[in-house]
């Protein structure tokens, strides 16, 4: 007669985040009422109270004060969203901080820091950095960037473990180094790189680097529904932090297809005509340019998004 409190893939959430909240003094409350959160009384209508009273965040993580700090949803399979709406509008309207997320970012790791243990960082440090520009300790107009944060026992300027693209970077130019190909022993010089993004907190990052007579181009994507950004939507780039875990994702996934290529699977990588459809696809679907990378010895074709050939 009793039923689960949970299932599996929201126990794995629970597991992925509960650790990181921890390190900030913070609480992970599963499956609580959305009345229980915001003040239903400050609600445009009296539909939303109703429906806040009935409803449930899967997941809420609170302060250390005990004050809720963002919210997460898990719309894994079998997810019916006919209610999305309702709760992306009242998380709007209590401008509390609302993710959606679902089983393709679930495990995905890179450094030792999954997706979902950085997004809980990446709140919390994004609270921090915004103490810090209203006290005057950080230039108001300094972006938010987590590689920014270094360990506590950091050796350089480089020792973050948000640093999420240097190890993909020396794996390439190892292998290309190994190879032996022309234009070593700094390889990784070559590598170019684009990030498109979306308001909704979705991003796709695209890389290339030249593999002998021939160029390995890698793509990436995670889809992060954000209805409310809260206070994180007011740091200087602070939407766009999460775009920083998928730029290590393109970078690892740039791996394999070098690893296609030295194999001489020269037909089963991505070309430039099938990646430049996809960003033209995603260009109409609402994408737009984030930033990019390149310089004298890369492919100049996905820089040319960001920096416009004259």
């Amino acid at each position: 007669m009793l039923k689960r409190l949970s299932n599996l893939s929201e126990q794995r959430v629970h597991e992925e985040i509960v650790g990181a909240a921890e390190e900030y003094h913070a609480r992970v409350y599963q499956k609580v009422r959305i009345a229980d959160v915001i003040h239903i009384d400050r609600l445009n209508t009296r539909v939303a109270g109703t429906y806040a009273l009935q409803a449930h965040f899967d997941f809420c993580i609170a302060d250390e004060n005990h004050v809720p700090a963002f919210a997460i949803e898990f719309d894994g399979g079998g997810h019916v969203g006919t209610s999305d709406a309702k709760k992306d509008a009242i998380a709007r309207a209590a401008d509390l901080a609302l993710f959606r997320i679902d089983e393709r970012l679930l495990g995905r790791s890179l450094s030792g820091v999954t997706f979902l243990q950085y997004l809980v960082h990446t709140h919390f440090l994004g609270q921090t950095f915004r103490k810090w520009q209203e006290s005057g300790q950080m230039d108001p107009s300094e972006p938010f960037v987590m590689s920014g944060f270094l360990k506590p026992d950091a050796k350089n300027i480089f020792d973050s473990r948000f640093n999420f693209d240097g190890a993909p970077r020396g794996r390439i130019n190892s292998r290309l180094n190994k190879a032996g190909l022309p234009g070593g022993p700094f390889h990784h010089f070559g590598i170019s790189s684009l990030m498109l993004g979306r308001e909704d907190s979705s991003f796709v990052g695209f890389a290339s680097v030249r593999v002998g007579d021939r160029t390995a181009f890698a793509k990436a994507r995670i889809d992060v529904g954000t209805p409310s950004l809260g206070s994180l939507g007011e740091i200087p780039f602070g939407w766009s932090a999460l775009s920083h875990f998928c730029e290590g994702m393109v970078l690892e996934d740039l791996c394999d297809e070098i690893d296609l290529l030295l194999g001489g699977h020269y037909h089963a990588g991505r070309n430039w005509e099938t990646v430049e459809a996809d960003i033209s696809e995603l260009c109409v679907a609402g994408y737009a340019p984030l930033r990019g990378s390149g310089g004298d010895r890369c492919d100049p074709r996905l820089a040319s998004y960001i920096f416009p050939r004259k």
